[in-house]
């Protein structure tokens, strides 16, 4: 009994490729049978069920192929969004913390000032030092405090970092830094 195969994948895949001690003769062997299957599979002969490369998907109504032109602008669309709001999160906590380091900064040096000299010019420094570090457009309502106990010296700078990113509420910056009061004592 003789089965007889007229398809396109027989024909492909069944004959054996014959080599002959020609190099030539054999690329163009070669280049046949790539050509062939090349053609079936375009033909969708190669294909399970003989549905064509991808099978039912991406086909229309009438059985024609949709295309995949315009899918990278619209995954643009809807990505871009969030890269942006991720971007300009990642630069918002680099602001409140260079606002915090600042505040930290500022209040250190006053300390430092007003537990050698005097409370009053503790504050002054600690203005002058946010100033230069930035001043308003770093910390927004910024507020030098000091206090004296006797034992040390307390400086507390109050702000709120600005902000940029939409929706995000506002970061209040509170930095303290204490030192002890220097005394001359008698021998």
């Amino acid at each position: 009994m003789a089965v007889r195969h007229d398809t396109a994948q027989h024909q492909a895949h069944a004959a054996p490729m014959q080599v002959t001690g020609d190099p030539g003769q054999m690329a163009q062997q070669l280049r046949l049978r790539s050509r062939r299957v090349r053609q079936a599979d375009e033909r969708g002969a190669l294909a399970p069920g003989g549905q064509g490369r991808s099978g039912s998907r991406g086909t229309g109504v009438l059985g024609t192929r949709r295309s995949d032109a315009g899918s990278a602008a619209v995954e643009a669309v809807v990505l871009y969004p969030f890269v942006l709001l991720l971007v300009m999160t990642v630069i918002q906590a680099g602001v409140y913390f260079h606002a915090r380091d600042a505040a930290r900064w500022a209040a250190n040096g006053g300390a430092v000032v007003a537990a050698v000299h005097g409370q009053g010019d503790g504050g002054d420094e600690a203005r002058a030092r946010l100033e230069r570090a930035g001043g308003s457009t770093l910390l927004e309502d910024a507020v030098v405090t000091t206090s004296d106990d006797g034992v040390g010296v307390t400086i507390t700078v109050t702000g709120v970092a600005k902000t940029f990113v939409p929706g995000l509420p506002a970061l209040k910056v509170t930095q303290t830094v204490t030192v002890p009061s220097e005394r001359f004592t008698a021998p």
